[in-house]
């Protein structure tokens, strides 16, 4: 409980330096500053996302790392205004909305991302008894974004495998989650094979 009230109150203070750096320096308006609906790197996504690395490895606690919010951000896509995503409301990279009708910035897009990415690996974490690669990890990561909502997520043979050293055989069962509504999704497919592509770089 101690180490996710540091994590979280050190967050919020960087995150405030941010913006009290921005206002002296003119830097920005906090949008254009922020990465674009394109993946473009910017100050403000880069300052945040090596922010929650820097103090996850403080407090001895793994991190996703940009191959995983490069993921994220190709299949999850970037909408400002909250929208309807398969009956529910979805804003920014893929993240929950306040309410709906919610408007935000494309900086508290890219800062929900990053927390919720954080939020998916530490899911993932949990449930794992070994160590992976910074690769197995960003690959699980981007899987548990899309997927954690799901009732088979906790229970998943994924998690047996990795916690038996049998890591060679996660990719097969990684691309057996393809199904929207019961029904083979190509796009869910082509993700689950990105994932396997880096998982298997090791």
């Amino acid at each position: 409980m101690k180490k996710d009230w540091l994590y979280t109150a050190l967050v919020v203070a960087a995150v405030l330096a941010y913006l009290v750096w921005d206002e002296t320096t003119g830097e920005g308006d906090g949008v254009e500053a922020a990465t674009d609906s394109n993946g473009t790197e910017s100050p403000l996504n880069s300052l945040y996302v090596g922010t929650i690395g820097a103090i996850g490895a403080m407090l001895n606690q793994q991190s996703p790392s940009q191959n995983c919010f490069a993921l994220i951000k190709k299949w999850e896509g970037c909408r400002l205004t909250a929208y309807v995503d398969n009956g529910s409301y979805s804003i920014g990279w893929g993240t929950k909305p306040s309410f709906a009708g919610e408007t935000i910035t494309q900086a508290e897009a890219d800062a929900r991302m990053a927390k919720c990415a954080q939020v998916a690996c530490n899911e993932v974490l949990k449930r794992l008894k070994v160590t992976l690669s910074q690769n197995q990890l960003d690959a699980l990561t981007d899987w548990a974004y899309n997927c954690e909502g799901s009732k088979q997520f906790p229970t998943s043979s994924i998690f047996t495998l990795c916690n038996a050293g049998n890591f060679a055989a996660v990719p097969a069962v990684l691309l057996q989650w393809n199904l929207n509504n019961g029904v083979r999704d190509a796009q869910l497919e082509a993700r689950r094979q990105d994932e396997v592509n880096l998982w298997d770089q090791g």
